[in-house]
């Protein structure tokens, strides 16, 4: 008997083709379509491709702060895309809703059945990609509570951004317990259960995995629980579990009916309300999500702000700290910088700091009100004013103008050892004994008082200030006191604290000298000093080793050794350790061998020696999971050169996230780093599976699976293997060569602990006795699984499931199977899985292919590549593989046509570098910072700090020349210093104004400012020197 559905198909057939006007819905039946294809309006945009989707979802201001990890930030932008793909293929939707909403008014069978299965497909990708950007921001949501849970905001709780962590935990609270609250996640709950009930009623069948896929999880949720991953069950809620909706196509008439059935009661809540509730761009899931994003990044943008401005405050008033709690500080800085310490750590060790000055400042004003040390010091200095002393003046003078505390605390105590010189009789005795200049008229002379000795000492003292063994020696303590800060900046060891701090005394016992002690003893106090810099050359250079701030980069395609010298002073003679292989020195500043680097000199800043050299690697593979199918693992690469791109080996099939990875069969590409770390996802072993069924009973199946592992990389495998989920009354046998083996059961899953060596094959039998029911559910569950691979938006996918499966895309599900009929449709299951894990492949690449669009979106495209990039788009689901290659090749081309223009305007070279760092470090040129690959600054700017160091420069050579002026005339001072500025003039890089700081430097260039650097060392440079030192000093002056 011919099928009644058949009948009415070909019965409709044939009425159609006689008559259009034929009516065959009833009235109930055409208001039940007309409520399925209603239109409604909403906040969403209509937008005609998936680039024009992207840019109206950046329109929604998703804000990415710059602190966070890469992972999240790239979840960010994958988020965004699946939002512009749901709002594109909701367009494409309402546009076929339009034509089958005519069909219903029109009562036009025809038209509705042409129609609706597009409308299908198109739902069907809409729900889609709705579910992947809802169950994006639940991830997203996890993300940021690691994040900061790691970032350590239980230590900041009056910060706003702990608040944030608060609520983040409310929804993670959800998740776990599955509790209705007011929390993101729970809004997300009840509007995808509306979804799925809507999809249900349309003609979807859902189906759910068990389990979240591991491929899933994201990187951070790998970082926090990779240890327990194994003992630990990833189960999450119902709405992180993955649903793919599946619809069977329509053939006839009755399907439809069928359908209509169920539209009755959603014509209240339509397609058009749900997409506006789930992803409109207001009052929806995706603004809830927008304003928790936002609420974090501009919070986190407020913790950074406020560690700066805790920095800021605490250089200003660090006169209010002892040295130990300033270095501690700097200690502190050092960590965070370096991330060795959380934020959170260390904004509260600032506020701490910070309390603790202002604490001191309290004390220190107080202490000023109740007769201090510095109001005892104001009253000495007024009572000592009207003397003549001119040593004792200059001090008085350098009090006044100090805003420092612990500076004008150094000068009072100056300037009481000076009026209360010990042993005066006898200091200057020793001082006119030891000839120097300044004292040559002065006699050996008995005192009467001890005032006049103080008053001549003192004047002695005074002259002793021009003398060139007290200048060097001042300024050797000074830059020793500038090497010890940036010691305590750039050290990592305990034990260099300790010579520091010895160290620190000698200084101080050096500096609390007057000029008459210190140079009765010169060649004593010059020795301690030389001790002293011996000492801290020594710490400095023990600091760059132990840094290790170098590495080897490649650079326009010559390798260099790249070493950075965060420290202002030139350093010659430095021997590092050598951890590279067949590093070949090609300058001759830099001699290497087996053990050891020899560097002649370090420059302030990065240093670049040419040498030959190819990346060497230590890899390390770690399986964080190991199941028959999919497994996880983590990849761990310390590499000797950063920036080039460089490949390893691996197994074929798998997959990366990672934005800095491609793999393309069995290479994995990466970006290299110092180290580089990532996970892979996909299958470890050569899996071959086969399936049958036997019956047993009435109500009684055994199923054998049949699987055979080969180990196709890992030299030897020793760990728990995932065989299979438990399920309820089912009991499992489990063999290997024919002999029964016992697996244990960890987290809802059957285990196996496999010892498989590289190229070893296993063969196992798992015998499974299953009821009736529990097989029906899995057929289901099978014919399900097949009609979303012929419905798969990837369509060699698509187009290999339908010749593949047609078995099993043309058996109706039916609640009655012949035992032929289940054997046939159990032989399909091993084809069926590896469609489906290809289906799931392509998905990964898909969002690896979104990530890298949405970086191309962000460039400027000439008309080329965006006719290029539209033809890419428009292909990609004819093969997603070759489209994420193409897209990748597209971007690789886009960088390259930016560095070719950079390139245009002509990068410095390494020698010309070199020579610059060596004349600006020559002529003490300080805060010009060159940098080989940042070039961005201003020609005004370089010529506004050179001009400023001149001017600087050339008052210094004045009062070094003389410093007896104070009976000078200004006018006839700045002359001099007029005069002197100009013979510097000469050498103010005028060639570099017109290039434009350094970025542009030529050969030529380099030359031109070489010669003009010669000049400062020409006889006539000397000669006018010469000229103006002795018309100057014979000019007669008082005082």
């Amino acid at each position: 008997m011919i099928d009644k559905k058949i009948y009415i198909y070909f019965l409709l057939i044939l009425l159609v083709s006689l008559s259009g006007c034929l009516e065959f819905i009833t009235t109930r039946e055409k208001q039940a379509c007309l409520a399925l294809t209603h239109y409604s309006s909403t906040s969403i945009d209509d937008c005609t491709s998936q680039n024009k989707c992207f840019t109206e979802i950046e329109k929604l201001s998703i804000e990415k702060n710059n602190k966070i990890p890469l992972s999240l930030s790239q979840n960010i932008d994958t988020y965004k895309n699946y939002l512009a793909s749901s709002h594109y293929y909701y367009t494409l939707t309402k546009k076929e809703l339009d034509l089958l909403n005519e069909g219903c008014r029109k009562e036009n069978i025809k038209t509705i059945l042409d129609n609706y299965n597009d409308v299908m497909d198109l739902f069907s990708k809409t729900f889609s990609y709705v579910d992947n950007a809802t169950k994006k921001s639940m991830y997203l949501i996890i993300d940021y509570t690691l994040f900061l849970e790691q970032q350590e905001v239980n230590l900041i709780p009056e910060e706003e951004i702990f608040q944030d962590y608060i609520l983040l935990n409310d929804n993670i609270n959800f998740m776990k317990k599955q509790i209705e609250n007011e929390s993101y996640l729970s809004k997300v709950n009840q509007e995808i259960k509306e979804l799925h009930v809507y999809s249900k009623e349309l003609g979807f069948r859902e189906t759910y995995l068990a389990k979240e896929n591991v491929s899933d999880l994201t990187l951070y949720y790998l970082q926090i629980y990779e240890k327990e991953i194994n003992s630990q069950e990833i189960n999450l809620p119902e709405i992180l579990r993955i649903n793919n909706f599946v619809y069977k196509k329509l053939s006839n008439i009755e399907d439809l009916r069928n359908i209509n059935y169920n539209l009755d009661k959603l014509d209240g809540y339509n397609f058009y309300i749900l997409m506006d509730k789930l992803v409109g761009k207001e009052k929806s899931l995706v603004t809830e999500f927008i304003i928790i994003n936002n609420r974090i990044t501009e919070n986190l943008d407020v913790i950074y702000n406020k560690i700066e401005d805790y920095q800021k405050e605490i250089e200003k008033n660090k006169e209010y700290l002892t040295t130990e709690k300033y270095n501690y500080y700097l200690k502190q800085k050092n960590y965070f910088e370096n991330k060795t310490i959380t934020f959170g750590k260390y904004l509260s060790e600032l506020k701490e700091i910070n309390l603790e000055i202002l604490q001191n400042q309290e004390i220190v004003e107080k202490e000023k009100l109740e007769n201090s040390q510095l109001f005892a010091c104001d009253i000495l200095v007024e009572n000592l004013e009207e003397q003549s002393n001119l040593y004792i003046s200059r001090l008085i003078s350098q009090y006044k103008e100090s805003d420092n505390l612990l500076e004008k605390l150094n000068y009072c105590e100056k300037i009481k050892n000076a009026n209360e010189i010990q042993n005066c009789q006898e200091l200057i005795y020793s001082v006119i004994e030891s000839e120097i200049e300044e004292v040559k008229d002065y006699e050996l002379y008995i005192y009467s008082t001890e005032e006049d000795c103080l008053e001549h000492i003192n004047n002695i003292n005074y002259k002793l200030e021009s003398n060139e063994k007290i200048i060097i020696i001042k300024k050797r303590i000074k830059e020793i006191e500038n090497k010890i800060n940036e010691i305590y900046v750039e050290n990592k060891l305990e034990e260099n604290y300790e010579i520091i701090s010895e160290i620190e005394k000698d200084v101080k016992e050096i500096k609390q000298k007057n000029n008459v002690e210190l140079i009765i003893n010169i060649n004593e106090n010059q020795e301690k000093i030389n001790n002293i810099e011996r000492e801290i050359d020594l710490i400095i250079k023990k600091i760059i080793q132990e840094n290790k701030n170098y590495t080897i980069k490649k650079i326009d395609d010559k390798y260099y050794f790249e070493l950075i010298n965060n420290f202002s002073e030139i350093i010659l003679n430095i021997e590092i350790e050598n951890n590279y292989l067949n590093l070949v020195s090609k300058d001759p500043g830099l001699l290497i061998n087996k053990t050891q680097i020899k560097i002649h000199t370090i420059y302030p800043g990065k240093n670049y020696f040419l040498v030959d050299y190819e990346n060497n690697k230590n890899i390390n593979y770690e399986i964080i999971y190991l199941s028959l199918k999919e497994s996880i693992i983590k990849i761990t690469i310390e590499n000797e050169v950063e920036g080039i791109y460089d490949s390893l080996l691996f197994i074929d099939g798998f997959i990366s996230k990672n934005e800095d990875v491609i793999i393309e069969e069995n290479n994995i590409y990466y970006y290299t780093k110092k180290e580089n770390e990532f996970y892979v996802y996909g299958p470890v072993f050569e899996n071959n599976l086969s399936k049958n069924i036997e019956e047993i009973s009435s109500d009684k199946f055994i199923t054998t699976t049949n699987i055979s592992l080969k180990n196709k990389f890992f030299e030897k495998i020793n760990q728990k293997l995932i065989i299979k989920e438990t399920k309820e009354n089912e009991i499992n046998t489990f063999y290997k060569n024919n002999k029964e083996i016992t697996l244990f059961e960890e987290n809802g899953n059957l285990i196996y602990n496999i010892e498989i060596k590289k190229d070893e094959v296993l063969e196992f039998v798992l015998k499974t006795l299953i009821e009736k029911n529990k097989v029906y559910e899995e057929i289901r569950e099978i014919i399900l699984a097949a009609e979303e691979l012929r419905n798969t938006r990837f369509l060699d996918i698509q187009k290999e499931s339908i010749k593949e499966l047609k078995y099993l895309l043309d058996k109706p599900y039916s609640e009655e199977y012949s035992i032929n009929e289940i054997e046939t449709i159990y032989s399909y299951y091993n084809t069926l899985q590896k469609l489906l894990e290809k289906n799931k492949h392509y998905q990964i690449i898909e969002e690896n292919y979104l990530i890298t669009l949405n970086e191309i979106y962000q460039k400027e495209l000439t008309s080329f590549e965006e006719n290029k990039l539209e033809k890419i788009e428009s292909n990609k689901y004819q093969n997603m593989v070759l489209a994420e290659k193409d897209l990748i090749q597209l971007l690789i081309d886009i960088k390259k046509r930016e560095k070719d223009l950079q390139n245009d305007t002509k990068s410095l070279e390494i020698a010309e570098f070199k020579e610059l760092n060596e004349i600006i470090n020559e002529n003490n040129l300080e805060n010009i910072d060159l940098d080989l690959l940042s070039k961005d600054k201003n020609i005004t700017e370089i010529k506004d700090i050179i001009n400023q160091k001149l001017k600087e420069k050339a008052e210094e050579l004045y009062y070094y020349i003389n410093p007896i002026t104070n009976n000078l005339e200004e006018d006839k001072i700045n002359e001099i210093i007029t005069k002197t500025y100009l013979l510097y003039e000469t050498y103010t890089l005028t060639d570099l104004y017109s290039i434009g700081y350094f970025s542009g430097i030529t050969e030529n260039d380099a030359k031109r400012l070489e010669k003009n650097y010669a000049f400062l060392e020409s006889v006539l440079f000397n000669k006018e020197l010469s000229n103006f030192d002795e018309k100057y000093n014979e000019k007669d002056y008082k005082g």
